[in-house]
């Protein structure tokens, strides 16, 4: 299952073929069983079989976790252009470590362009002695 998380966080594989590699891997897994359960040999098919549903498995829950295949990730918005303002709002997560010339925040994407997205970021601010700090929860455009 590692491997194929592994796979899936490494090579672009699409939410939908990863889902039907693996309802096809699991299906085969079912009907070879089913084939081979009055065997009292153990079968090298089925272990592969196995093998093969663990890897696909492990694909389709890296590809069902990973927010850039969601049609409303704020990175998939076309409002993203060169040289071109956009308005973006986000709520303030979590405030994370300052280095030594920055404050960092994770924060959460709510719109682009006032059309509603969603993703996480993070956020760094040059620090500055007549600014101060962002709170906790607040909501920013």
């Amino acid at each position: 299952m590692v491997a194929g998380i592994l796979y899936g966080y490494y090579f672009d594989i699409s939410p939908t073929s990863s889902l039907i590699i693996s309802i096809l891997s699991i299906g085969l897994f079912g009907i070879c069983y089913l084939l081979l359960k009055k065997r009292r040999q153990p079968s090298i098919q089925i272990g592969l079989i196995i093998a093969i549903s663990v890897f696909s498995i492990g694909i389709l829950s890296m590809t069902h976790r990973t927010q850039r295949y969601f049609s409303s990730h704020y990175s998939n918005s076309s409002n993203f252009k060169i040289d071109s303002f956009i308005s973006i709002q986000f709520r303030i997560r979590a405030t994370l470590k300052p280095s030594a010339y920055y404050d960092k925040y994770s924060v959460d994407i709510l719109s682009v362009n006032h059309k509603s997205s969603k993703g996480k970021c993070l956020l760094n601010i040059y620090k500055d002695s007549l600014r101060t700090p962002l709170n906790t929860d607040a909501w920013i455009v």
